[in-house]
């Protein structure tokens, strides 16, 4: 193939303030860009519609350039052959152009487009979750094109999850972001099929049931369970705040994460409530606290030490200036310095199920429920269990929360002071 440019005349060319574009012949031309770069395209016109596509930057056009004019050449040449060819087999050609662009739109560059337009609404935990998620999958497929990724290939790649994996539950969600993705990439015009239907079933290993957190039930071992937090710190080996905060969460009952994120902020010392805001709960929904009067008591105690910073349980002990919450570990630590299994007696998350199951077994003198099960699955702040009935069941029952909390509170002491 022989062309109109030499490595001299190309040299010389200098961007001179408007679009500059020199054709070699045979659908191979170089543009000068505004920066100065000479890059490499071959462009074939049929009717109205235009085929382009890149080569790279020419820079000296020395044997050493591996975008120099002759290996320009010799790609426009195989270019041209392909384009013929597709045209003699009844392809037309934007149908090639099309077939071409998706070859450029991998796995790895759908999944970030949609986490970066998604992501904003998600809790910050969410987030860091679905990031090592995405991660993961991009590891094992990131640089496959998406029109060329099998139903096959998405079973294989999640069966390398799912052998991580002890109860499939980290399997389920890594399904769950791979059927986002290629809902996105189908409603943005990337890709025409859904192949993600059916991925899920098709995986070899069952998943197994979630486990339960281990929690204490029992009265006995509760009182006894809060009686050593009470000592926790008096043999010098212990943390107060973690102390104070081991006491907050029995009366509380919240996850571990969202009692460590408490800001003084959130207080409403009039009202006498915690409002938690909706971007630190799980269900995405403001969460409201009616603060028991021992409650109140611990509140004010600890305010005198971290009241003049950020959040009621600082991180390492510094009242005044740390900017962070304490660990969430921290309680679990705790609690096995005092001799308790966290794997199988008692969790700082097991004081959910602590309190839910003494609430839900309370009852009044005639036998009745003490509570309903709406308030305390509210105070739990569980979702709504019966899916029908949650669009319509939109009271609060703050009023018999309120009661349900001092109780609780006093039921909690009352346990404590009772010795075997």
């Amino acid at each position: 193939m022989g062309g109109k440019l030499t490595n001299s005349y190309i040299e010389s060319l200098k961007f001179d303030g408007t679009r500059r574009i020199i054709a070699d012949g045979d659908g191979l031309i170089l543009e000068v860009m505004p920066s100065g770069a000479k890059v490499w395209r071959f462009r074939l016109r049929r009717g109205r519609t235009e085929y382009k596509d890149t080569f790279g930057r020419w820079t000296d056009g020395k044997e050493n350039d591996p975008h120099s004019l002759s290996r320009a050449r010799v790609w426009a040449l195989e270019k041209m052959k392909e384009v013929r060819a597709a045209e003699t087999a009844g392809v037309e050609l934007s149908v090639l152009k099309k077939q071409e662009k998706s070859e450029t739109i991998t796995f790895d560059r759908i999944a970030r487009e949609w986490y970066k337009k998604t992501s904003h609404t998600w809790k910050k935990s969410h987030e860091e979750k679905q990031r090592q998620r995405l991660e993961k999958l991009c590891r094992l497929m990131g640089e496959r094109s998406m029109s060329k990724i099998t139903r096959q290939d998405l079973i294989v790649a999640l069966e390398r999850v799912n052998a991580k994996s002890e109860t499939g539950e980290e399997t389920r969600k890594c399904c769950g972001v791979v059927k986002q993705i290629w809902e996105y990439g189908l409603n943005a015009g990337y890709i025409e099929n859904d192949i993600t239907t059916g991925v899920r079933s098709a995986l070899t290993r069952p998943r197994k049931e979630r486990e339960h957190y281990p929690s204490i039930t029992e009265p006995k071992k509760i009182g006894a369970l809060l009686r050593a937090i009470d000592g926790y710190d008096s043999d010098g080996g212990g943390s107060m705040v973690v102390r104070m905060a081991l006491q907050l969460h029995a009366y509380v009952f919240l996850r571990p994460g969202e009692l460590a994120a408490i800001e003084w902020s959130f207080i409403d010392w009039e009202e006498k409530v915690i409002r938690l805001p909706k971007g630190l709960m799980k269900k995405g929904e403001e969460h409201v606290v009616p603060m028991a009067q021992q409650v109140v008591a611990l509140l004010r105690e600890m305010q005198k030490y971290s009241g003049r910073g950020r959040y009621v349980f600082p991180l390492g002990g510094d009242f005044k200036h740390s900017g962070r919450h304490m660990s969430t570990a921290a309680e679990g630590a705790a609690l096995r310095r005092m001799g308790y299994d966290t794997k199988a007696e008692i969790t700082p998350h097991g004081f959910r199920a602590m309190a839910e199951t003494r609430l839900n077994e309370a009852r009044k003198p005639d036998g009745s429920r003490m509570w309903s099960v709406d308030a305390i699955e509210r105070q739990l702040d569980h979702k709504e269990r019966n899916s029908s009935r949650a669009p319509y069941d939109r009271g609060t029952r703050l009023e018999e929360r309120i009661e349900l909390m001092q109780w609780w509170s006093d039921y909690l002491d009352q346990l404590r002071e009772e010795k075997k």
